[in-house]
């Protein structure tokens, strides 16, 4: 009998509760329809973001692979590898790199457009614009300043730019050299026509790639850019990771607003990479080359030396034919000098990395020691610990 009343009072609750819920059923219906629309305008009105990727590999470095060919490293190999891996990934996510793209891209001046409703997103026009600005980056310009463009007729435009606190650059120094507060410039300009101010010069030019120009518009405007500022934005959008951990292929990853200049900039910027690293290439074989060109014309003057001696020894002394024990002793000389001649090589191959070293701060074009013979497993590894400290801080 107490079962029954209890699941009778249970089922009236669970009645009560339903009856309350849908009493309020209206403003659930009003939380859906708001939460829709929220997400609506959302989607319509938040900037995309693109992300693009790219594998490239397997990449041998022929420094450390000749490195590791001695026997006395076989049991290393599957670490070297390892670090050769992590070395570049290291070297493809480089500052340098991302500055050498984005300069030859032209990416220092941005070209934007701006919209022309409520919530409507700026967007920055590439690969091109209506219009070109060529900068003089001999003279210091105004950067992150807004310069709006309103184009007149086919031969004329105004510009006009304002800031409270507008920062200098100086582009050939790379870096800031002052400031100019209530920054302020409204005038009408010639295309073509150099802009010169103590605190900017550039001129603007029509883009001839534009069969008409937006006459009238005032919503276009460019910036100049701080590079060191620019490279570090680019290179946090980059993300540099192995296709897996058995796997010498390399995964890089891109994000990007405009999709145009995120396809262009990861192409460009892993172009850029193989160029580089191939010119690193390059640059090691003509320098292990010229190692052992200097090496063979020193062991050649030798040679030289040593069968002139000979021939003048066995004319003087009339000597055609050596004997047993003179044949002994011969051959026991010549070692000596094989191997004062080795340990004279490896003598200058040091003498030669402290004179590269001291008038290079770029080692990666370092003749390795196989080059001349050295078997050394500290300096191996030194050598190793300095190439990828290098490949690090470019």
């Amino acid at each position: 009998m107490a079962a029954n009343n209890d699941s009778q009072s249970d089922i009236l609750m669970i009645k009560e509760f339903i009856k309350k819920a849908l009493a309020i059923k209206y403003i659930y219906f009003l939380c859906l329809i708001l939460g829709l629309s929220l997400a609506y305008v959302v989607s319509k009105f938040s900037t995309p973001v693109y992300e693009v990727n790219s594998i490239i590999g397997p990449l041998e470095n022929e420094q450390t692979r000749i490195l590791g060919s001695s026997e006395l490293f076989r049991g290393l190999e599957a670490y070297t590898q390892a670090r050769n891996l992590q070395d570049d990934v290291n070297s493809v996510k480089s500052f340098s790199l991302a500055t050498s793209t984005i300069t030859s891209l032209n990416l220092e001046v941005g070209y934007f457009i701006e919209g022309n409703k409520l919530l409507q997103k700026t967007i920055q026009e590439f690969p091109r614009a209506p219009y070109v600005v060529n900068i003089d980056k001999s003279h210091i310009q105004p950067i992150n300043v807004k310069f709006y463009i309103q184009f007149l007729n086919a031969s004329s435009y105004s510009i006009k730019a304002f800031s409270e606190n507008a920062v200098l650059y100086n582009y050939v120094d790379n870096m800031v050299v002052g400031s100019r507060s209530n920054f302020k410039i409204d005038t009408i300009c010639k295309f073509n026509e150099t802009i010169t101010h103590s605190n900017y010069k550039f001129a603007v030019s029509a883009n001839p790639d534009f069969s008409s120009i937006p006459m009238g518009d005032p919503r276009h405007y460019f910036e100049f850019f701080h590079l060191d500022n620019l490279t570090k934005q680019y290179l946090s959008r980059i993300s540099v990771s192995p296709v897996n951990i058995r796997s010498s292929l390399i995964n890089v990853k891109f994000k990007g607003e405009n999709i145009d200049l995120t396809v262009e900039y990861l192409n460009r910027y892993l172009q850029t990479f193989l160029d580089e690293n191939l010119s690193k290439k390059n640059k090691i074989a003509v320098n292990t080359i010229n190692f052992i060109d200097a090496q063979i014309s020193e062991i050649s003057d030798s040679l030289l030396i040593s069968e002139t001696e000979l021939r003048d020894y066995r004319s003087t002394n009339q000597v055609t034919d050596l004997s047993y024990q003179g044949q002994q002793a011969l051959e026991q000389m010549a070692r000596i000098e094989s191997d004062l001649s080795s340990i004279s090589v490896q003598q200058r191959y040091y003498d030669y990395i402290l004179d590269y070293i001291g008038k290079n701060q770029d080692v990666a074009g370092l003749a390795p020691p196989s080059s001349a013979n050295v078997i050394d497993p500290i300096l191996n590894t030194l050598i190793l610990d300095l190439l990828e400290m290098n490949a690090e801080r470019s």
